[in-house]
């Protein structure tokens, strides 16, 4: 089979028409919904259509023109738009299959790949710290495809990783909003209240000795919408300053944007006795022993105790942060000791589980990555990849 080669426009559609009516709703998809190097993305919200912002249909790869988002490797595939079709952030790409020469799931693999990436970056213009891709530039750079048979084979080998990925992320989202609703259902309300300080530790007492070899994790590896951190975002270095923390901690971003954001982590990528640290912008909470690590990530995900940790942030525009003072104030439902116990028993298989499943998912990325580029340029053959990612998910 024949690869073919080609300008980009010749080979994917780039920013293909749909047509919107202007003052009509549609699905809405914001650069923040786009997590790095995963497939998927659906609409959270429905907007008024005013004539701005990209616009793209089922199935369309939405790629981030602008930096640091394109470096970060937002790019993703819009799934399950009401009506089929939507719009969004104006600093997407829309990459289409192009009819008789790409496939259009195969065309998200190929954008995702870091060679196609590293060219894109090459192409940015603009000032420092607002640059974007060249889109003219772009579409005239020559690229080498295989054929479309071809093409489906990899969408199958990849997707099937994919797929799993995205089984064990749904998983995690459940098990969550089960712990969730237990908590609220459980600790939710109480005649007697008591000041958060009485059920956790913030900010206790760690020491480490400096330039000790430390496991560490930034404000950007903190996950939005979920507990775990992945194993890809802790990284060792020399311990020299910042938060610190062990097994079973919480992390919670106190500084804006973060803390409107969600950044918030269960601490479940350490082994006991290990400790970590991070970003300075981090609050470390801690259960006390009238209380559970669960229960304490709970709280800190509750909409209600996020508003009022939100609410008394004090500083300049742009730099507000939580004060511990105010986060130790905090009135809570004084909880039932046998509640704590039993909530305790029963979310930490749940959060277990939770673990097993984001170690398996950073498992399955790394296939996935090492598989990428050399199926797209036939350095392994489609057989090979066949078997090996057989043998991964039954093994799985």
């Amino acid at each position: 089979m024949q690869w073919i080669t080609g300008k980009l426009s010749d080979l994917v559609e780039i920013n293909p028409s749909i047509r919107l009516e202007r003052g009509s709703e549609y699905p809405f998809v914001s650069m923040d919904l786009i997590l790095p190097y995963n497939r998927p993305v659906e609409a959270r919200e429905l907007r008024i259509f005013s004539g701005g912002g990209s616009r793209f249909q089922d199935f369309d790869t939405l790629f981030a023109r602008i930096t640091p988002c394109l470096e970060n490797g937002k790019i993703a595939q819009v799934k399950n738009l009401s009506g089929g079709v939507g719009f969004g952030s104006t600093e997407f790409l829309i990459f289409r299959g192009k009819k008789d020469i790409s496939d259009t799931d195969f065309v998200y693999y190929f954008t995702i790949n870091e060679l196609f990436r590293l060219r894109a970056i090459q192409l940015m213009v603009g000032t420092s710290g607002r640059q974007r891709v060249d889109q003219k530039a772009l579409s005239n750079e020559e690229f080498t495809i295989p054929p479309l048979p071809l093409q489906r084979n990899i969408v199958e080998i990849l997707g099937s990783l994919d797929d799993k990925i995205e089984h064990n992320r749904r998983m995690n989202e459940t098990l969550e909003q089960m712990a969730m609703a237990l908590y609220k259902h459980w600790f939710g309300e109480g005649e007697d209240e008591q000041q958060l300080s009485d059920l956790i530790d913030i900010n206790p007492k760690i020491n480490i000795k400096k330039g000790t070899p430390t496991s560490f994790v930034d404000m950007k590896a903190l996950p939005v919408d979920s507990m775990s951190v992945s194993d890809d975002h802790v990284i060792i270095k020399p311990f020299s300053s910042g938060s610190k923390f062990i097994k079973n901690d919480i992390l919670f971003a106190r500084i804006t944007p973060c803390l409107e954001n969600g950044k918030t982590a269960y601490v479940d990528f350490l082994e006991e006795g290990q400790p970590g640290f991070g970003s300075t912008e981090f609050l470390v909470f801690r259960a006390k022993d009238n209380c559970c690590p669960q229960y304490v990530y709970c709280l800190s995900r509750d909409p209600e105790f996020r508003a009022y940790a939100i609410k008394s942030m004090v500083g300049t525009s742009g730099r507000q942060r939580v004060q511990t003072s105010s986060i130790s104030e905090y009135l809570v439902a004084k909880p039932d000791a046998d509640l704590m116990r039993r909530f305790d028993e029963t979310t930490k298989d749940w959060f277990s589980q939770i673990r097993g499943n984001t170690k398996e998912i950073s498992e399955l990325k790394k296939i996935r990555d090492f598989l990428l580029p050399r199926l797209l340029t036939g350095e392994i053959e489609v057989k090979v990849a066949e078997e090996q990612v057989e043998e991964v998910l039954v093994g799985g």
